[in-house]
């Protein structure tokens, strides 16, 4: 949404120079513009053999969860584990019954569910 804002904004102004000249004023102390809502700098990791950890250096008002695929030693079928939803710290997921860790992964949203 706040990229469409933007260009509809940058096209406001674009329009107005052709009718009028523009203007524009900055302040120079002003804080940069960040991206709100998604996570970023985030990382997924297989901690050991039923266990998967994610982290994210700064959620910007979302969440992230750790996703652990896990295979189960019986049936060689795969399943998805998923920890708690997060917004500082680890979160952690777990391989249940007879799996193991095959890999990890991570879910961000751009709220807290």
């Amino acid at each position: 949404m706040k990229r469409f804002l933007l260009t509809i904004g940058a096209l406001s102004a674009f329009t107005l120079g052709l009718t009028a000249p523009a203007t524009a004023t900055t302040t120079p102390n002003a804080p940069a513009a960040q991206l709100m809502g998604w996570p970023t700098g985030c990382h997924d990791e297989v901690i050991n053999n039923y266990m998967t950890g994610a982290t994210c250096q700064s959620t910007n008002g979302g969440a992230f969860q750790a996703i652990a695929i896990c295979k189960d030693r019986s049936s060689g079928k795969e399943n998805f584990y998923f920890g708690g939803w997060h917004t500082w710290g680890t979160s952690y997921a777990y391989c249940q019954g007879n799996s193991y860790t095959q890999s990890s992964g991570i879910n961000t949203s751009p709220t807290v569910p």
